[in-house]
């Protein structure tokens, strides 16, 4: 078993388990952002099939990092999501997108216009952001993106056909927890325009799965995390580009 495998068994049973994990062993600490890498594809293989990507970026000329978005935690506008399933509950306004043809495995670099021209549909969305460490936000970086950069779950809301909002990093949102306005106005990609983060994706599955007709990838939160641990309900709107919003069941 490889380091990263067992990277993948100890953030696997914290998932399993429901327990954070409190102190992670220092023999297993990734020492690479390509072992964190592939402590994610093997807990992805054992967690369900690949339904996507998130990608992000600190600074627009910053190298974007990326995690696989899994089917099974893969919801949409108005889902009823056990809260059960979160430890914490950060909430991240993104700008998605749906794949209408495939970008296959090649030799040479994908163009911004021929990643553009796979891209069917945009989509407001929301990340749950979730952590298996109990020290979360306190995380060093290269457990956070073995551990799929603190994904918890996603929900994606109506496409539109109106690509041109790609090309912007600041975008208005307004994100309600419970009906009430956690953020209201002008909101920024810290990754740059969500398309530049597109073409980093394409360019780097260009070496192995490639992207897919259907795959969604989410490009990075417009407002940071907000928290909501104890939200009932919680929405998000882009007035350019719509809204997306889900219930938490009663406990």
């Amino acid at each position: 078993m490889t380091r990263a495998e067992r990277i993948a068994d100890l953030l696997l049973a914290a998932r399993r388990d429901g327990r954070p994990i409190q102190d992670p062993p220092d023999e297993l600490r990734p020492q690479s952002m390509e072992e964190a890498y592939a402590a994610q594809a093997a807990a992805a293989g054992r967690l369900g099939p690949i339904a996507g990507w998130k990608v992000g970026a600190r600074a627009p000329d910053a190298e974007p990092t990326c995690a696989p978005l899994l089917e099974p935690l893969v919801f949409t506008d108005g889902a009823r999501l056990d809260r059960g399933r979160f430890r914490v509950v950060g909430i991240e306004a993104e700008l998605a997108v749906r794949f209408a043809r495939p970008l296959p495995p090649r030799v040479t670099d994908y163009a911004p216009g021929e990643v553009l021209e796979a891209v069917g549909t945009l989509h407001p969305a929301i990340e749950i952001v979730d952590s298996r460490f109990a020290a979360w936000p306190d995380v060093p970086p290269l457990w956070q993106l073995a551990d799929n950069q603190s994904h918890g779950a996603f929900v994606l809301g109506p496409g539109i056909a109106d690509l041109g909002r790609l090309d912007g990093a600041e975008h208005a949102v307004r994100v309600e927890v419970d009906g009430a306005p956690a953020v209201d106005g002008a909101g920024r990609n810290p990754g740059g325009a969500p398309l530049r983060l597109l073409v980093w994706l394409a360019n780097r599955l260009r070496h192995g799965r490639g992207l897919l007709a259907g795959d969604l990838v989410t490009t990075g939160s417009f407002v940071g995390i907000v928290r909501a641990d104890s939200a009932g309900t919680v929405s998000i709107l882009f007035p350019r580009a719509g809204g997306v919003g889900f219930t938490f069941a009663p406990d």
